[in-house]
């Protein structure tokens, strides 16, 4: 017995005396790059032997932004820091530089795999010490991350789909391991099937049209709370699915798992309700959303305490769905009208001036807000030909001296894509006469298909659609003109997140 336990205690002694970059066995840790304190003392993933500055998590870089089908080439420099510790912490405080962090890692969501057929060429890239026009799977890599990428377009059979990469790194604090897992989705691609996702709110009415009866809770497997906006509830639940699977295939035996979940505009939204959802299963949750519409009507939100939610005042995506209609997100929610002295910021960056709509924006949602009074009512036929006979005003009557003057001018002015959203009836006496009954669904994914230039702006423009949503076109219209599209850009969330105090943050 003394002979074991002298071994045992040579080989403990063995053990403490082995070089920190040598172990190798860690339990929870399978094959984990060099992480302890002594190989990475600033923790930002480098180790310190091949770290420029290993002293320092302080990165100065520079962003490369393009869009070649709107003129976008901007390059500006961008100091961010990385500081894996911070994730040990209270992820109830705000956290100003994992804030910043998390902003970078929103715009650089936006890249493409290779099966991102059609999708926008709205690109960014950072270079720094750590490499050149790095995409955000090479950045993550660089701060010492093993990383995998997923397109749901490539295994699902709908348009709930969104590109996530997954990124895991071990590390050691204060003599305890911990495995943070970042998750950090991309927004909007571009095509079709995301806006659709977008505009595809669902709702719970028992007598539905049976053209809608696939948009009611309780017809997808994959829609499991109703109080959560269909398409991104979808997605988030695919989405934590295959972290889940990443993390049984990279931990033999569990230690602490820290998430950081991050995203902008749509990946925004898949990301607050997977960081509600991991908050529901007792995980530790960072959560930092940029641009992100609304997500829920839930009532609780208040209680996800750990979700970080940041708005630009200009943004119409931050006010989709909208509150009248109940909805609003979890977490707390920071909402920063860009003054004078960031606009000027914007302009250093874009070589542009930061265009907004101002007061044309809150007429333009306040016409949008008013085409139905909530979810249930997005789906409802209220015209007298196949619905209650409530409301009228979402049907046109239009008239053509031949059919093929019907068809050439009419019927074929509407995007195969919206088939199942409306309802056409053709009626034949002297004249030919079309009966074309458009619930406020419809003119949602009507939206949608113009913002994916299904429809360019003359067509849309000139698309007859119902009285009830006539207003709302022009204001819409009207709005664009004067500039929605800045106040969304990812530069806009960069110079906000510079701005931003915990006491910015409301619930």
């Amino acid at each position: 017995m003394k002979r074991i336990l002298a071994a045992f205690i040579a080989l403990l002694m063995l053990a403490l005396c082995v070089p920190a970059g040598a172990v190798k066995g860690i339990p929870g840790f399978i094959n984990p790059p060099p992480y302890l304190e002594g190989n990475d003392g600033d923790f930002d993933g480098v180790e310190d032997s091949v770290d420029p500055s290993p002293k320092s998590n302080v990165f100065e870089s520079t962003i490369h932004h393009t869009k070649p089908s709107e003129s976008i080439d901007a390059s500006y420099s961008y100091t961010y820091k990385w500081d894996y510790s911070w994730l040990t912490g209270d992820p109830t405080e705000f956290n100003y530089e994992l804030c910043r962090l998390s902003s970078l890692l929103g715009g650089l969501g936006y890249h493409q795999s290779a099966s991102d057929t059609g999708a926008s060429d709205d690109l960014y890239v950072v270079s720094d010490s750590l490499g050149s026009s790095m995409d955000l799977p090479a950045f993550m890599r660089a701060h010492g991350m093993v990383v995998e990428e997923h397109n749901l377009v490539d295994t699902v059979p709908d348009n709930h789909i969104t590109l996530v990469d997954i990124g895991m790194r071990n590390i050691i604090v204060g003599g305890r391991g911990y495995a943070v897992v970042l998750v950090a989705l991309r927004g909007s691609n571009g095509t079709w099937a995301e806006w659709n996702s977008n505009f595809e709110i669902g709702h719970d009415k028992q007598d539905c049209d049976p053209d809608f009866e696939q948009f009611r809770f309780g017809s997808h497997p994959e829609w499991t709370d109703p109080d959560n906006h269909m398409g991104f509830d979808i997605t988030a639940n695919r989405v934590n699915a295959l972290v889940r699977d990443f993390l049984n295939r990279n931990m033999k035996n569990r230690t602490k798992v820290i998430y950081w979940v991050t995203g902008h505009s749509r990946g925004a939204a898949v990301a607050n309700l997977c960081a509600a959802k991991m908050v529901d299963e007792g995980k530790k949750v960072f959560a930092y959303t940029f641009a992100c519409p609304n997500t829920t009507l839930a009532s609780n939100t208040a209680d996800y305490s750990t979700i970080f939610n940041v708005a630009n005042e200009d943004d119409l995506v931050s006010y989709l769905p909208f509150s009248g209609w109940g909805y609003h997100r979890y977490g707390r929610s920071a909402r920063i009208d860009m003054n004078d002295s960031m606009q000027s910021r914007w302009k250093s960056m874009m070589g542009e001036t930061y265009d907004h709509a101002e007061t044309t924006l809150t007429n333009a949602m306040s016409e949008l807000e008013n085409i139905a009074d909530g979810r249930n009512d997005v789906y409802t036929y209220t015209c007298s030909c196949h619905g209650d006979g409530t409301d009228n005003s979402i049907k046109t009557d239009n008239w053509y001296f031949t059919e093929s003057n019907m068809y050439n001018n009419g019927i074929y002015k509407t995007p195969a894509c919206l088939e199942g959203y409306y309802k056409l009836e053709t009626e034949h006496s002297v004249l030919w006469y079309t009966h074309h009954c458009q619930p406020p669904i419809f003119f949602m994914q009507l939206l949608a298909s113009y913002m994916v230039g299904v429809m360019s702006t003359t067509e849309f423009a000139d698309y007859d659609v119902a009285g009830r949503y006539e207003t709302a076109k022009w204001a819409l219209a009207l709005a664009a003109l004067n500039g929605v599209g800045h106040p969304h850009y990812c530069e806009s969330y960069f110079i906000i997140a510079d701005e931003l105090t915990a006491s910015d943050f409301q619930y």
